[in-house]
């Protein structure tokens, strides 16, 4: 099926809308490409809400503690140190709970894991 090695495909959101479609169509097309799909949420009782809304998605909630003071959104770092420690794959992937993936994300990971595979560590950046 996918030659590349497992991947968790984690994201951030600041507020769960369950009347927003988008993001129950980004999850289902995240798990086309990965079985581990990890929520951070700003509360729990959005962990609750979220797998009531949908219940028939496999996906992990977790409350983060990556507030920017400031700017009051999550910090990527911080959210990526927490989903590698939860982690059980060697790939992670971060992105916007808005992103809809087509095919072509397959392809890219099978590039990046054929071509980097002798790395414990390694970053690759899209964009929309």
């Amino acid at each position: 099926i996918h030659k590349y090695r497992e991947l968790t495909i984690f994201t951030a959101l600041n507020r769960f809308d369950p009347t927003n479609p988008i993001l129950k169509q980004a999850i289902q097309s995240w798990q086309n490409y990965s079985k581990y799909v990890v929520v951070f949420v700003d509360q729990e009782s959005e962990c609750v809400a979220l797998k009531r809304v949908y219940r028939s998605l496999t996906l992990k909630c977790l409350e983060h503690q990556c507030m920017n003071d400031e700017l009051k959104i999550p910090t990527v770092s911080c959210l990526l140190l927490s989903a590698e420690h939860m982690a059980t794959t060697s790939l992670l992937m971060y992105t916007n709970s808005d992103i809809i993936f087509s095919s072509s994300l397959s392809t890219t990971v099978n590039i990046l894991s054929e071509n980097f595979y002798l790395f414990d560590k390694m970053v690759a950046v899209g964009r929309r």
